[in-house]
């Protein structure tokens, strides 16, 4: 789990509704806002998973990921998709890799 400090707040993840920046993955959307600090956040509706202990699964999976990946300083607002409840911490990290190299691209 990533530290309290590092975690989205409510009031930030209402205040990227104005200026995303989005970008489309297999498992997740990501809206990506440039910003001095990193901070992130994962949204998983109970239409992804019906059982709580999934969606936290899911959440779990997406933040031993973000720990292992270099990305550039900003909020990051992590959306799953319906995949995302069957894939493994390996397919999420190349998911991961592959969202990073795509904000690349955007720069």
């Amino acid at each position: 789990m990533l530290p309290k400090r590092n975690r989205l707040l409510r009031k930030e993840i209402l205040a990227m509704r104005d200026k995303p920046l989005i970008f489309q993955g297999q498992y997740f959307g990501l809206i990506y806002i440039a910003e001095t600090e990193s901070k992130f956040g994962v949204i998983v509706s109970a239409k992804i998973a019906k059982s709580a202990v999934v969606r936290n699964q899911i959440k779990r999976n997406l933040f031993r990921a973000i720990e292992t990946q270099e990305l550039r300083p900003g909020w990051y607002l992590f959306l799953a998709k319906k995949a995302a409840a069957n894939a493994t911490e390996e397919e999420i990290k190349a998911e991961l890799a592959n969202l990073r190299l795509g904000m690349e691209k955007r720069k």
